[in-house]
């Protein structure tokens, strides 16, 4: 029987993105308002299980938001690979175009430049209005159970854990219900509604960076090397790692999809096992196994195979 290249070994995950403080044409709040230029900044993580040889990140709009409700100014960054484990920060730059405040999607891709292995994932960026500024507010935060704060990369519920401090926090600003804490890698946000407050403002919170909740991670149990088969079909099996529910497994030849599997019925959240009989045709196969967490999260390996004319 044919078998398969193992043209990826890299997954990358990031635990956040977020805007920074300073742009060109921003005020520096930490919040993204109309007519603003921004950067956004991903910390990614290759979390294996094998080294990436380049990086490449893309940022672009995506294809629900009609109206392009921002201008993407750098919306490509390729930088060095990552071993497994490494981490590297990718910075790109946008200016919001959108003429009223909502939420604006765009959405950001991870790949391996030389493999094309890639970890994409659909982002909501909140845009306020331009006469919504914080006031200053410089008080400790401390949490209602005793334990850490969720800082999170944005002042919305929806917005991820970019990091958590440790008993307590300082803002120095508020938004409606909303803290602002400033660390050392740019503003984070902090739910009101889940913390006391006070005045004594002196000590330094204990900050540290969440583990990285990315989407899925996609592993195939065949690495050989074999290129070339004359088999009109091979087995391709492996499975779906994930922090979270996986949803579906789909896998395409070329631009057909040939196999799809639910994980709805008692599935085990954080994995997902697989064995799918993949057709090939005449020549150059692409065969592209996609996992998804819902429409907004989705992994993609690629492998190759040549089926003998």
């Amino acid at each position: 029987s044919g078998r398969a290249v193992h043209t990826s070994p890299s997954n990358f995950t990031w635990p956040s993105c977020r805007e920074t403080r300073s742009s060109t044409s921003g005020n520096g709040d930490g919040l993204l308002q109309l007519g603003e230029e921004a950067e956004m900044v991903v910390d990614v993580r290759n979390e294996g299980p094998g080294d990436s040889f380049e990086l490449l990140g893309t940022l672009r709009n995506d294809e629900s938001d009609l109206d392009r409700g921002v201008f993407i100014r750098k919306g490509r960054v390729k930088g060095d690979g990552l071993p497994v484990g490494g981490t590297a920060t990718l910075r790109f730059g946008f200016k919001v175009k959108a003429e009223k405040p909502g939420a604006v999607p765009v959405m950001v891709a991870i790949a391996d430049g030389e493999t094309r292995e890639t970890t994409a994932e659909k982002l909501l960026l909140p845009v306020l209005g331009a006469e919504v500024v914080p006031d200053a507010a410089r008080v400790r935060l401390l949490a209602h159970d005793g334990g850490d704060l969720q800082l999170r990369g944005a002042a919305h519920d929806d917005a991820v854990p970019v990091a958590l401090a440790g008993g307590f926090a300082v803002a120095d600003a508020r938004l409606g219900q909303w803290y602002r804490v400033p660390t050392d890698a740019g503003f984070t946000w902090v739910d009101g509604t889940s913390v006391s407050v006070d005045d004594q403002v002196e000590a330094r919170p204990q900050i540290r960076a969440v583990e990285p909740n990315g989407p899925p991670v996609i592993t195939l149990s065949d690495r050989t090397l074999a290129v070339e088969t004359h088999d009109d079909a091979l087995t391709l099996s492996g499975e779906i790692l994930s922090r979270r529910l996986v949803k579906d497994l789909l896998i395409y030849v070329n631009n057909r999809k040939v196999f799809f599997q639910s994980n709805a019925d008692d599935a085990v959240a954080d994995r997902l096992p697989f064995s799918a009989r993949v057709p090939l045709e005449e020549g150059v196969n692409r065969i592209t196994v996609i996992a998804r967490e819902d429409e907004e999260a989705a992994t993609r390996k690629t492998v190759i195979v040549n089926r003998a004319r």
